[in-house]
């Protein structure tokens, strides 16, 4: 199946399946939502992952920046545990008028902070102190290299 989305034109991480830990952020939003960013934020942070080798407590962490037209109702911020996975999946709401007036550099701090944050919301039982502060590196690294590239163009 996966390799048929992928002859289809769907961006599909093959090795997602091999990895020993994945950060996938993946968006939520409005049609009237430019979502690149968060996409693009997304392949960074996915890289820097996995060339750092991280490695934790958790299988993987699934963050999903939910940027919403307010006619749209939102299901507001949520996390889950997912046992058998070991790993979460968290919801967080980034402010829609915010959002659409926001400059590049600005929804790229929305975006990292929305991520921090939701790494530290992760309880201690099943993220370590120092898991969540490598990560966090990995997430600044992210929007710093993402802001540098995006000036350079």
């Amino acid at each position: 199946m996966l390799r048929r989305l992928a002859d289809q034109g769907f961006p599909v991480d093959f090795d997602a399946l091999d990895a020993p830990f994945n950060l996938t952020i993946s968006s939520v939003a409005s049609i009237d939502v430019d979502a690149e960013p968060i996409i693009k934020f997304s392949q960074r942070v996915r890289e820097l992952v996995r060339e750092s080798g991280f490695k934790c407590e958790l299988a993987g962490i699934a963050v999903f920046p939910m940027v919403l037209n307010p006619e749209i109702r939102s299901t507001g911020d949520t996390m889950t545990w997912k046992k058998g996975d070991r790993a979460y999946v968290i919801r967080r709401n980034i402010d829609f008028s915010h959002w659409q007036h926001a400059k590049s550099k600005e929804k790229k701090e929305m975006l990292a902070t929305c991520v921090i944050d939701s790494i530290a919301s992760i309880p201690m039982r099943h993220l370590s102190e120092s898991s969540k502060d490598a990560l966090t590196m990995i997430v600044r690294q992210a929007m710093r290299a993402s802001v540098g590239r995006l000036a350079a163009s």
